[in-house]
């Protein structure tokens, strides 16, 4: 079966994905899938840089709001999903385009995991098997210079968290989430953002303060070292990707698509 063109961005958090990946979609005709194990819940907006109806600029995005908060999602689930769409956007003449920064959701797809029907449910392991790279596929891989990744994460950190707008408020959307019945614990579970916040409103960021010390601030401090420290490992993970593009700058992979459907 012949296997319709596929381009993947991956990239580092805060390095510029999402607004890149709308942009080719705009110029090339595409539709967005996207690989991020937590913006496939409902409600889980703000905290995982969930892209906004401006933001999408007209373009489709799947496999977004798909669940709701604590319902159970897989690798395998995900590389179900992605292949049937990748058919379906091809079908209707436009390109697929997988964005996102869950290596193992994208791997999936680009490296053709292979999973034991015993095991479908779980996450990808030893018993699972590898096909081999998937033809027609360019995986660029954005990572911008430490220096700005750094920035950028401290920037957008301070903005989702002091925005007056209730409806762009991390704290408010991760308070609204537990008012709403969402388990603390599953909320911890998801780590960052949603971990570390469920700890500050839960009082348990003040036992391990000093008297007078600031809570929130104390937080932030904790939650933007954290977030640089993924960000970190991500980019780890995706310097394996020995047939991925490195580009640093966006204007790098309009090029490098051009060429890739011209063919």
């Amino acid at each position: 079966m012949k296997h319709p063109k596929l381009i993947v961005i991956a990239g580092p958090t805060a390095s510029g994905k999402t607004s890149l990946g709308v942009d080719l979609a705009l110029k090339f005709n595409g539709e967005i899938i996207s690989a991020d194990s937590r913006q496939v819940y409902k409600g889980l907006d703000i905290g995982s840089g969930k892209v906004t109806r401006e933001e999408t600029k007209g373009i489709t995005h799947h496999l977004i709001d798909i669940l709701n908060p604590e319902e159970k999602y897989s690798v395998y689930k995900f590389q179900k999903h992605c292949l049937n769409l990748i058919q379906d956007i091809s079908s209707r003449g436009k390109i697929p385009i997988i964005v996102g920064g869950t290596g193992l959701y994208i791997e999936s797809v680009v490296e053709q995991y292979q999973f034991p029907r015993f095991n479908s449910m779980l996450k990808f392991n030893r018993k699972s098997k590898k096909k081999g790279l998937r033809p027609d596929t360019l995986v660029l891989n954005l990572n911008p210079k430490r220096d700005q990744i750094k920035h950028n994460i401290q920037k957008r950190l301070l903005e989702r968290w002091n925005n007056p707008d209730p409806e762009k408020n991390m704290k408010i959307e991760v308070q609204s989430l537990i008012n709403s019945g969402v388990s603390k614990l599953w909320l911890k579970s998801l780590g960052l953002e949603y971990k570390f916040i469920t700890q500050l409103l839960e009082g348990e960021l003040d036992k391990t303060s000093s008297p007078g010390s600031d809570p929130e601030q104390i937080m932030l401090t904790k939650l933007n070292t954290e977030i640089w420290r993924f960000a970190k490992r991500q980019i780890t993970f995706l310097k394996r990707w020995y047939y991925a593009h490195q580009i640093q700058k966006k204007k790098e992979a309009d090029s490098l698509v051009e060429a890739f459907l011209s063919n």
